[in-house]
């Protein structure tokens, strides 16, 4: 897996936000949402069963081979996570529209 802090192959002249004077590291990430009032029990079995499918030894071999990490989070620990990152990212990618204006 490509370096974050590294020029992409298909992109030499781009600086990365390392170099524009920007230490933050972002990574890929997914959630999954529901509907608001869903049931306790469904949002339950729909935690369970992403958690155990992140844990399948063929889902993890496949993952490492592809050089990515798994950082299972749900509820409350994934809306911190997001929140977080938010509060980090926006105003990098603030500062960075304004600069290319």
């Amino acid at each position: 897996m490509q370096s974050l802090n590294a020029r992409p192959n298909g992109l030499p002249d781009v600086p990365t936000l390392k170099e524009k004077g920007y230490d933050i590291n972002i990574s890929n990430w997914r959630g999954v949402a529901a509907p608001q009032g869903l049931d306790d029990d469904v949002r339950s079995r729909w935690v369970a069963a992403l958690k155990q499918a992140s844990e399948d030894p063929a889902f993890q071999k496949r993952i490492e081979q592809l050089g990515i990490d798994v950082d299972f989070r749900s509820g409350p620990e994934f809306q911190d996570y997001v929140e977080s990152l938010s509060s980090r990212l926006i105003p990098v990618a603030q500062a960075v529209a304004s600069e290319n204006r």
